[in-house]
């Protein structure tokens, strides 16, 4: 039954190594920034340029770095080309599917039943049309539901460094899938008599050394300035002729390095009855997941970015739909999208829910995960993969106990039971709605073909300018990249979401009066491309407006113009006349970031420094 994941992978890459085009549609799509983000990591790799890779590594982002880094990785050894960015994804549910195995295993404690219902889990999992076109995908889905599986499965191993480097590494990878994982682990495993050992606890910990702090004192109050700061305006520092500007999110992440280390100060001054109390799993949990999530989020904008992403701002202003109808498109979307049809999906619903006594861990992620579809203030079909490995869990423990019902006999048998289950959703054809269920959008026109009009731009060191008429689009950003081999850099002013001609006229004007790129890109994109709902400017005003921000400059000639019929696109290649003085780059001056790292090499030291009182080594 293991082998049918496999060849489906492999199938999968083989699929997509035919006609790469064909995922490559809707410039606009998270698949371009994930590309992005893992080549320029891989190209920093290639030419050994450790300052560019770490710049990437921290750069402000909503999402972590792990499967860009992974990607990173692929691209560095196997060379920058899109052809192989879906391998982390395919290893990812890989990972999903074939682990759904040992987490029934080790829900049930029973090899014999547990490979009865790990078995047909699998074959629920690998028969699941959105989330196969998800795992092919250039996405955080794959990889991120099988680093939740494998958490799950290391918890009821009580495996728990393990488990905390999983956490982290979950963490890493998209901090909404930690956070349902975290709370579901916590409350699967919170003792009966959690009370006294959290008083326990808190009574072992250094008050006197806390209060007294004045690290942490500083970072309170300095996390609290920018908590009750009205808007976000930036604080500018004065120091001679040197005016340095501090964002919100860089004071912020200061103010957490300064938590961290007088945290840390505490933590080594602790008493004997808090190791104690907290056990083994919660030694292991603060060393290796509290400490190293610690020391991410003092890189300036990642405490930012993570209040962002699971707070109630990242939402979509435009969607108003009530619980009934979040309910019946979230149904469609597993009935008709994740399931080859509602019988399909009936049925796993009610043998998961028959396997829902077998674990109240699954439960409870289950639970946990269903709510937060349900009130996600960002209605997608595609945040299901989230949690339906539990579901698919569930349902395995669920038909594994149908199968135990109607004899003994039939236990061994349930492998090839579910060789054939699977087999025979592979079979069944794909439904629809699977591609819009996994963000696919196979009718839109090809990005690629796009892309070949801006083929031969021989990028200078300088850069290059990209203005389009709906957007900043970062498949502009790696096509150049993976043509040039370079890490050059791609300056895109954001134009759709400016106000007015008079905006746009003074935003491209500053972004040609400094940068010194010698090549310009105008793309001008048709009807196929804006999206409803989510690009609220007229094109065609903001191409309009463009079109007269290029007429008054006079840095750029244009030397030939592209027509794309199929795109509805034109795509106009620039030049800098030759003798125009070129701007000069401004230096970024890395305070916040310059901080940070001072507060986390002083906590790094602290952590380092032996014991004051006797007791075994922390790390």
């Amino acid at each position: 039954m293991l082998m049918l994941p496999v060849l489906v992978a492999i199938g999968m890459v083989a699929g997509y190594l035919h006609d790469p085009g064909a995922l490559w549609r809707d410039p606009y799509h998270d698949r371009n920034s994930h590309l992005t983000f893992g080549l320029g990591l891989a190209l920093a790799l290639r030419s050994g340029d450790l300052g560019g890779l770490l710049h990437d590594l921290v750069l402000p982002s909503a999402w972590p770095p792990l499967h860009g880094i992974l990607l990173g990785g692929v691209l560095a050894v196997l060379g920058p080309d899109h052809r192989f960015a879906v391998l982390p994804s395919i290893g990812g549910w890989l990972l999903a599917v074939l682990g759904l195995w040992p987490l029934c295993r080790a829900a049930l404690n029973d090899p014999l039943r547990g490979d009865a219902a790990g078995s047909i889990a699998v074959a629920f999992a690998v028969g699941s049309p959105a989330f196969r076109l998800l795992g092919s995908d250039v996405m955080l889905e794959g990889l991120g539901a099988g680093l939740t599986v494998v958490v799950l499965w290391a918890f009821l191993q009580q495996r728990w460094r393990l488990l905390s480097v999983l956490l982290t590494l979950l963490f890493l990878e998209k901090y909404n899938y930690w956070a349902m994982a975290l709370v579901a682990i916590g409350a699967a495993a919170l003792p009966v008599n959690w009370p006294l050992r959290l008083q326990r606890a808190l009574a072992s910990l250094p008050w006197r050394t806390l209060r007294d702090d004045p690290f942490l004192l500083l970072g309170l109050l300095m996390a609290g300035g920018v908590v009750l700061l009205p808007g976000e305006p930036p604080l500018a520092v004065a120091v001679g002729s040197v005016r340095v500007t501090l964002l919100p999110s860089s004071l912020l992440a200061i103010a957490v390095g300064f938590i961290v280390l007088g945290s840390v100060r505490a933590w080594k001054a602790r008493a004997v009855g808090f190791d104690q109390a907290i056990g083994p799993a919660g030694e292991a949990l603060l060393a290796w997941h509290g400490l190293p999530l610690a020391f991410w989020l003092m890189i300036p904008g990642k405490f930012a970015g993570l209040l962002w992403f699971l707070g109630p701002t990242n939402r979509n202003p435009d969607l108003q739909v009530g619980l009934f109808d979040r309910l019946a498109g979230q149904w469609e979307g597993f009935a008709h999208g994740f399931s080859v049809g509602s019988a399909v999906a009936l049925a796993v619903l009610l043998c998961a829910l028959i396997g829902a006594r077998r674990s109240s861990l699954l439960v409870w992620f289950v639970g946990l995960g269903v709510l937060a579809l349900l009130l996600h203030p960002q209605q997608q079909m595609r945040f299901q993969a989230t949690v339906l490995p539990g579901v698919w869990a569930l349902a395995g423990l669920g038909a594994g106990e149908v199968v135990e019902g109607m004899g003994a006999r039939w236990l061994p048998r349930t492998p090839l039971i579910a060789l054939v289950l699977g087999t025979a959703l592979l079979a069944t054809p794909v439904p629809a709605l699977a591609d819009a269920a996994a963000i696919r959008r196979p009718a839109a026109p090809r990005d690629l073909n796009l892309a070949a009009a801006w083929a031969d731009v021989v990028p200078d060191p300088g850069g290059v300018i990209a203005l389009t008429s709906i957007g900043r689009t970062d498949l502009v950003e790696w096509t150049i990249r993976t043509s040039c081999r370079c890490r050059v850099p791609i300056q895109q002013p954001t134009l759709v979401s400016l106000p007015d001609r008079a905006a746009v006229l003074a935003a491209v004007e500053r972004t040609l009066a400094e940068t010194p790129a010698q090549s310009l890109i105008t793309i001008h994109l048709g009807a196929p491309y804006p999206l409803p709902g989510l690009l609220t400017k007229d094109p065609d005003a903001l191409a309009a407006a463009l079109e007269g921000a290029l007429a008054r400059q006079t840095r750029f000639v244009s030397d030939r113009s592209i027509e794309l019929p199929d795109q509805g696109a034109r795509v106009e290649l620039w030049s800098a006349r030759p003798g125009v003085p070129l701007p000069v780059r401004p230096h970024g001056r890395y305070l916040a970031e310059s901080v940070t790292t001072g507060q986390g090499l002083l906590a790094l030291g602290v952590l380092l420094r032996p014991r004051t009182r006797a007791g075994g080594p922390w790390l």
